[in-house]
């Protein structure tokens, strides 16, 4: 492989990226509002209060990552020279 080359997962390339971003915002707000339902009903216990505060978490990491994430190239500077 090329020295100005390096790998970057396909989910983080373009368009991807950004219709995966899209769809992590949607599933975020949609957990929150299903959690909301079910505290509404009164079913579920705990299980919707962890979804109300782990939903968006989740949803604010993998919108980073799909979208704001820049991957740089791996760093060799703390390879060995190769012996002449």
């Amino acid at each position: 492989m090329d020295e100005d080359t390096y790998p970057v997962p396909w989910s983080a390339r373009a368009p991807q990226r950004y219709v995966f971003a899209v769809i992590a915002g949607v599933l975020g707000v949609a957990v929150v509002i299903t959690a909301l339902a079910y505290i509404r009903a009164g079913v579920g216990g705990v299980v919707p209060f962890l979804m109300i505060t782990v939903g968006p978490v989740l949803t604010v990491v993998y919108v980073y990552y799909f979208g704001f994430r820049k991957f740089d190239p791996p760093n060799h500077s703390s390879e060995t020279p190769p012996v002449p």
